[in-house]
């Protein structure tokens, strides 16, 4: 692993996109829990419907996945990518 940037570490480095340990600045900074309340793209997650998703629920759901990763339980990622993507 390796440190690309400030905010996040990176796990695997790739050429438009990064996969980067999940820490605090997803939440805090990228507003990662408005996300999940796009409607197209959660369309094909498991977890589809949960809405309205909060920046207070995903820090909740991210404590639990840092806990997680600490404990070798599983592993999560999240996909960081290199430039501003418009959707």
């Amino acid at each position: 692993m390796k440190k690309i940037n400030k905010r996040f570490e990176v796990f695997i480095a790739g050429e438009n996109i990064d996969l980067v340990i999940p820490n605090i600045n997803a939440v805090n900074k990228d507003n990662w829990h408005s996300w999940f309340n796009d409607n197209q793209i959660n369309n094909y997650l498991a977890n589809h419907g949960l809405f309205p998703n909060t920046r207070e629920s995903q820090l909740v759901i991210l404590k639990k996945m840092i806990k997680n990763n600490r404990e070798k339980k599983n592993l999560f990622l999240n996909i960081k990518p290199k430039k501003k993507i418009l959707l």
